[in-house]
């Protein structure tokens, strides 16, 4: 009973902590995530900026100084109103085609991410070209490829770790619960055979009694019956008590194999004088030896109490089947 209790509650710490971790995994990958992306994001805008700087009229000619300006990974392209493509810096290029009507400012298509702007005339401001800014994402998802090993990495050490905690820790709660059970067990047992004797005592002192009723009265006739039958009682709630107390040892017992129809017949045979008494008719029903695995004595008083409950609450002129 206890390990099964340990596993249960091994499982839902080692649950709750996981869930408590993917939450805080998730957390930081998107928090990186974003801050990779945001980084690229402003190195775009100071490039395309610098690149916009390259971009002039003269003599209403479109003229294009390009200076050394990009990084590994990075890119320039240059374009004129028409959005045709007039000049390239830098590896590796967007193949994305230009749109100047449906311009899109910030782009990632393919493992690479673009940031486009029109440039315009400072005298006259007029529209004389676009200039885009490219940066290959295969750092960043290198980056964040290592990241997810080292947070599932992380993650399965931890939890590996928390087990043999929780392992630790669970026994820890457990035992003074296991201690007092026993305990409580131990106690129940006693009293159980402890009280066996004196019932035993009063019953066939009783039971003596009225097999010689001369020179008793007829209430006195009454009164050893009802002793009779409260210390009945008290012998059947000390074998359950005995029985409960024997619970934790009755699931460590070694099963046999036991024939379930001699077991029925039997009984059925030994509640026929009580179920006349009653008025009632039991009827059994069985068919064929059916074999089960467990323990033959413990399967005897299942189903005597079922019996039990089936005359004691079944009229008289019923049947139990």
């Amino acid at each position: 009973m206890f390990r099964t209790v340990r596993l249960q509650l091994l499982g839902s710490y080692l649950i709750v902590l996981a869930g408590i971790m993917v939450v805080f995994a998730i957390a930081i990958r998107t928090t990186f995530t974003y801050t990779l992306h945001h980084q690229v994001s402003q190195r775009l805008q100071n490039l395309v900026k610098a690149g916009s700087l390259e971009l002039e009229i003269e003599d209403g000619r479109l003229e294009l100084d390009q200076e050394d300006l990009v990084r590994d990974l990075q890119s320039l392209q240059w374009y004129d109103p028409t959005g045709q493509l007039v000049g390239t810096q830098g590896q590796p290029p967007s193949n994305l085609p230009l749109d100047p009507q449906q311009l899109v400012r910030l782009q990632t298509h393919a493992n690479l991410q673009s940031m486009t702007v029109p440039v315009r005339d400072p005298n006259t401001g007029q529209l004389i070209g676009f200039v885009r800014a490219n940066e290959s994402l295969k750092a960043v998802n290198q980056t964040l490829q290592q990241l997810d090993w080292g947070l599932g990495g992380g993650a399965i050490l931890a939890i590996v770790l928390i087990g043999i905690g929780g392992i630790w820790l669970t026994s820890r709660a457990m035992n003074p619960i296991e201690q007092s059970m026993r305990q409580l067990q131990q106690f129940t047992a006693d009293a159980s055979h402890e009280l066996r004797s004196p019932l035993t005592a009063i019953k066939t002192n009783a039971t003596v009694a009225q097999k010689y009723p001369q020179g008793m009265r007829p209430t006195d006739a009454e009164k050893f019956q009802a002793i009779l039958s409260a210390a009945n009682q008290m012998a059947t709630l000390t074998e359950s008590l005995l029985q409960l107390a024997r619970l934790d040892q009755s699931a460590e017992q070694h099963l046999d194999p036991i024939n379930l129809l001699h077991t029925l017949e039997e009984l059925s045979q030994f509640y026929q004088r009580q179920v006349q008494s009653k008025g009632i008719t039991l009827t059994t029903q069985l068919a064929e030896p059916t074999w089960v695995l467990g323990n033959e004595h413990q399967l005897r008083q299942v189903f005597a109490n079922l019996l039990d409950n089936a005359l004691r609450y079944t009229p008289v002129g019923g049947a139990i089947k």
